[in-house]
């Protein structure tokens, strides 16, 4: 036996064995200390691994990791702040760096025949698609928390 041999059989031994269960745990410590997903995330690798291939398995981490960064995170801050469902989803941070972005474009509008010379006009334009942009996701942020807010005078609001 060679230590490739030892070297190999390790390797195939912590990636199948050891580290989905660390990729889990990390992916659970994602949510809030009393979110019930926390636990259910582990229990579900239990299930997926006695199921499933290696492949499928990493496919789920996966798919497990996106929903945590997305979910866990907007948890988190609620938690933390106990403020309103638009500070959770991160309207005003996105409007803060909307406005940021802005600013730097009227910034650099004054140098915009020196950049074109120097040729780095491209980041005037990233400057100005970036604040676009941010625009478009603050949109999309409040259309999504719409329907989410308590409304004066509605049956569910009391």
């Amino acid at each position: 036996m060679t230590w490739g041999t030892v070297i190999t059989a390790m390797t195939m031994a912590f990636v199948c064995g050891a580290a989905p269960v660390f990729a889990v745990r990390c992916i659970s410590r994602i949510y809030p200390a009393g979110d019930p997903r926390r636990a259910e995330v582990v229990a579900e690798m239990a299930h997926v691994a006695g199921r499933a291939g290696l492949l499928r398995r990493w496919v789920w981490l996966g798919e497990q990791f996106a929903i945590a960064v997305y979910e866990g995170p907007a948890a988190r801050r609620a938690e933390r702040s106990g403020s309103s469902i638009v500070d959770a989803y991160g309207v005003r941070a996105a409007t803060v760096v909307t406005i940021a972005i802005g600013g730097v474009a009227i910034g650099l509008l004054p140098f915009s025949g020196s950049l074109e010379e120097r040729v780095h006009a491209w980041c005037l334009w990233t400057a100005v698609a970036g604040f676009g942009f941010g625009l478009l996701c603050i949109e999309a942020f409040r259309r999504r928390i719409r329907p989410l807010q308590p409304r004066a005078g509605h049956p569910r609001s009391r």
